[in-house]
């Protein structure tokens, strides 16, 4: 089985990654809503400043954060 945290880093390195198709990311940083903690909340806060204003994947960080946010660490 893997560890919470290990799950929340690979599905960080899934959302950051250009290679994948853009609804595969946005399933990764969903999932990283779901997760919550303070790891998770760190990889979407960095999707959201990295990613262009406006876009699907942007979007779905500051929703995914805002789910994020009301998990415990």
């Amino acid at each position: 089985m893997v560890s919470r945290t290990t799950a929340i880093e690979m599905l960080a390195v899934v959302a950051q990654d250009t290679r994948f198709l853009e609804s595969v990311r946005i399933g990764a940083v969903e999932g990283l809503g779901y997760a919550g903690g303070e790891h998770a909340r760190e990889a979407l806060v960095k999707i959201m400043g990295g990613d262009q204003h406006g876009s699907p994947l942007r979007a779905a960080a500051a929703k995914a954060l805002g789910r994020a946010a009301s998990f415990e660490d």
